[in-house]
């Protein structure tokens, strides 16, 4: 998909281990040279590549699922990757 004059490519690191993480990381840097990437993460506290990737990213978008995530998780989350990080937030059902 062409989004003003540039791809944009979707990356799902829900399910990425640690041993992985080197390996897409690099994938992810190499696609930034054609266009934005946007990378799904698992919640922070389910994934050890969660807070890791969040930081080196340009920014983040917290995803909140109502009903399965405390308020403390999210304050949690946003405390340990840095606020300055964020760029807003979703509340999903």
């Amino acid at each position: 998909m062409t989004h003003l004059g540039a791809q944009v490519h979707v990356a799902d690191a829900t399910t990425l281990s640690m041993s992985a993480s080197t390996q897409f990381t690099a994938q992810v840097r190499a696609s930034t040279h054609s266009g934005p990437v946007l990378i799904a993460l698992a919640a922070r506290a389910d994934s050890p590549v969660t807070t890791s990737i969040a930081q080196d990213a340009d920014w983040a978008v917290l995803c909140v699922k109502l009903g399965q995530m405390k308020m403390s998780e999210a304050k949690k989350t946003v405390d340990e990757i840095g606020a300055s990080q964020f760029i807003g937030s979703l509340a999903v059902r």
